[in-house]
């Protein structure tokens, strides 16, 4: 995972830090506000921001465990004299919860400042898309219509709004406005997967 272009931090069931590739670990010197804090836990300086993380790695991990079937999100992580980061937090499969020592979470550290692109591996990588929805869920973010996305892959619109929902429901997400700030601050991962 040090190959990602992206910063990422995986975390164990427990919430705290198992791995930091190179590019988190760059970030996480910078001393912008967030730091590994007590415990080996990936800790903002600003409470609110504290409390957000902690909420959403919470989340995730209840998730990872097969037990809370939102978890995970986006938050952003305010920097000096900067646009903030992005923290995009996912669980991983919940086969990996079974160990307290293995990585059930991942935390994503996106910079706004960068203009990213989303594929449709990333998309199936990080919130457990079909095919069909990842293609989706770029067509929403590329900004055609659900009538236009179902023209484009030649389905149905009821086929595409089941679809939809199913996207709605792994991203946590209720409208397409939501799911497009989401997708906006996915980073891009090459020609890599996680495990």
């Amino acid at each position: 995972m040090n190959s990602l272009e992206s910063a990422i931090v995986l975390l164990d069931a427990a919430g705290r830090v198992v791995f930091v590739n190179a590019a988190a670990h760059s970030i996480l010197n910078q001393g912008d506000g967030l730091f590994l804090g007590k415990g080996n836990r990936l800790t903002p300086r600003r409470a609110p921001e504290a409390a957000k993380l902690i909420e959403l790695i919470s989340k995730a991990i209840s998730t990872a465990r097969g037990n809370d079937p939102l978890g995970g999100g986006v938050m952003p992580f305010r920097r000096l004299g900067k646009k903030p980061w992005h923290l995009l937090v996912s669980p991983l499969s919940s086969a990996s919860a079974a160990s307290s020592q293995s990585a059930v979470v991942a935390v994503f550290l996106v910079d706004a400042e960068q203009n990213e692109t989303v594929t449709a591996d990333v998309l199936r990588t990080l919130f457990g898309f079909s095919s069909a929805e990842a293609r989706l869920a770029l067509s929403v973010f590329g900004g055609n219509s659900l009538s236009e996305t179902a023209e484009l892959n030649r389905v149905s619109r009821e086929t595409v709004k089941s679809q939809m929902s199913a996207v709605f429901a792994k991203t946590g997400t209720k409208r397409q406005g939501e799911l497009v700030r989401l997708l906006s601050g996915v980073p891009v991962l090459r020609n890599s997967t996680i495990r």
